[in-house]
Parts: structure tokens; C-alpha cells; sequence
């Protein structure tokens, strides 16, 4: 009888799964309500103006499959073929290693900031200084000393990743160092556990949130970089058609660059979610 009162009814257990799945399914509705909204703007604007100004949403898709593997206009100007889906998987290789690379460099900068006070003191400044000064304006210097090679065009996403995430991450850290950190070493936790099991896991979910920014602001840097003098990539697309006033492929080239980044970004937060899951 005891072991039947303590039991929780089934019902019990469904509804919060019912109300987190009901909460999804608005917040899906929500989003792409949005979207149609962003293309019934876009549609109007467009039957304002001309089409070669501003053309349309239904002119660009249709583009788009042509222009997977070579885009005449390009072509034209460059005098080899020119696709969106070659370059389209270049400036991505490159905005997702570099950025990789860029939080492996920032995430223990930051936490290394965080934890000991003389590492903090030699690396803040030069960190805030560099946060401070243009990013465009360190691209010509990158240009001069490294040439127009694959690694220096992604200089700009690099430098912008680590200033990121070693922020987000000295600053998780520092707030959990104090009363977790402390309540951990009370309880006989080494430095390295308490580093390990406290602090770090403490730390990823504003880290996750710092990488999702610079991931999105890699992506026009990178097209920037690629714009002053890549042999490939979306930025060169760009370049070119907007000089060229192709106005119909670069709208079809920056939209199937805005798809690859929101799947990038849905991916990176999926994957957060699962690592933190523990906060639900």
C-alpha cells in the first residue's frame, strides 16, 4: 500500500513533456512566421523597385541551381568557371576551423585570466587594447606580412574568436572561482578537480554563447578578407558581381550563404544544448 501511495501518477510525468513540447512547437511557429515575414518584405520591395536592383525572391531561386556550378557572369569576367558551391565550401572550411581554432586558443586564455592573477595582469591589457582597435584595420597589416594565402585571409576571424571567447570565458570563470569554487575546496577538492568538475563545465554555457557569436560575425569577415584578394571563395563572388552589377547572383550567392550559417548555427546549439543539459 505504501509503495502504491508513493508511486507518482503517469499523468504526473507527461504534462511538463507536453508543455516543453508545446513551448517548442510555438517557438518553431514563432520562427518561421518570421521568416515568411523577412520574404514578404523582401517581395515587396522588390515589386517596388527594379528588377535589377532588387529582384525578387522567386528570380533568385531561380538562379540559385544554375549557379551551383558555374555562374556565367563570373565566368565571363574571370575567364574560368566559377561556382557558388566550390566557394560556398571554401569561405565554410574556413570560417569553421578558424573559429574551432580560435576558442581552443581563447577558452583556457580565459580561464587562465580568471585563475591566476599574474597571467591577468600580463594579458588583459594587450587583450582590451587589441579589442578595441578595428578589426579592418589590422587586414591590410595580415595582407602585407602573409600575402593573400588561405590562413592569413582568416586572420580576422581568428583574432575576433579569441578576443570572444577568452572574454566570455574569463568572466564565467571569475564568477564561479568565488562561491562555488570555494564550497568545492571545502569539500577536499584538489586545484585540478575543482578546475575540472567546477569551473570549466561552469564555464561552457557562456562560452557556447560567445562561440555562436563569433561564428556569426566569422562569417563576414571572412567574406571581407576574401573580397581584397582571394582566388576563391563567397567574398570574390561578391566582388564580382556587385561590380559587374549582377544583382540577381549576388542575391542568389549571399542567400545560400545565410542557409550554410543558420545550419551552422543550429548545429553549434543543438550540440550545446546536449553538452548542458544538466541546467534543465
Amino acid at each position: 500500500m505504501a509503495a502504491t501511495a508513493a508511486t507518482p501518477p503517469r499523468g504526473s510525468a507527461v504534462r511538463p513533456r507536453l508543455r516543453a513540447a508545446g513551448r517548442h512547437l510555438a517557438a518553431g511557429g514563432l520562427g518561421v512566421l518570421g521568416i515568411a515575414m523577412v520574404f514578404g518584405f523582401w517581395w515587396l520591395v522588390a515589386s517596388l523597385t527594379s528588377s535589377g536592383k532588387f529582384p525578387g525572391p522567386a528570380a533568385v531561386f531561380e538562379v540559385i541551381p544554375d549557379n551551383m556550378e558555374n555562374i556565367p557572369a563570373v565566368t565571363y569576367v574571370t575567364f574560368q568557371p566559377v561556382g557558388v558551391a566550390d566557394a560556398l565550401q571554401y569561405t565554410t572550411v574556413n570560417v569553421l576551423v578558424t573559429v574551432a581554432i580560435g576558442t581552443l586558443i581563447g577558452l583556457p586564455l580565459g580561464i587562465l585570466m580568471a585563475r591566476i592573477r599574474t597571467a591577468r595582469q600580463l594579458l588583459e591589457p594587450p587583450l582590451l587594447v587589441l579589442g578595441t582597435v578595428p578589426l579592418l584595420i589590422i587586414l591590410p597589416f595580415i595582407t602585407l606580412w602573409f600575402g593573400t594565402a588561405r590562413f592569413a585571409q582568416s586572420g580576422l576571424v581568428l583574432i575576433f574568436t579569441i578576443l570572444t571567447v577568452s572574454m566570455a570565458a574569463q568572466s564565467a570563470a571569475e564568477t564561479v572561482s568565488g562561491h562555488y569554487a570555494n564550497f568545492a575546496a571545502c569539500l577536499g577538492a584538489s586545484k585540478s578537480r575543482e578546475l575540472r568538475t567546477v569551473v570549466l563545465p561552469a564555464s561552457i554555457p557562456n562560452v557556447l554563447g560567445a562561440i555562436r557569436v563569433a561564428l556569426a560575425a566569422a562569417w563576414g569577415w571572412q567574406c571581407v578578407a576574401e573580397l581584397l584578394g582571394a582566388e576563391t571563395g563567397i567574398g570574390r563572388i561578391v566582388g564580382i558581381t556587385s561590380t559587374i552589377l549582377a544583382t540577381t547572383d549576388l542575391f542568389a550567392t549571399l542567400l545560400c550563404l545565410i542557409i550554410v550559417a543558420v545550419i551552422c548555427d543550429a548545429v553549434v546549439a543543438l550540440v550545446g544544448g546536449y553538452i548542458t543539459r544538466w541546467k534543465e
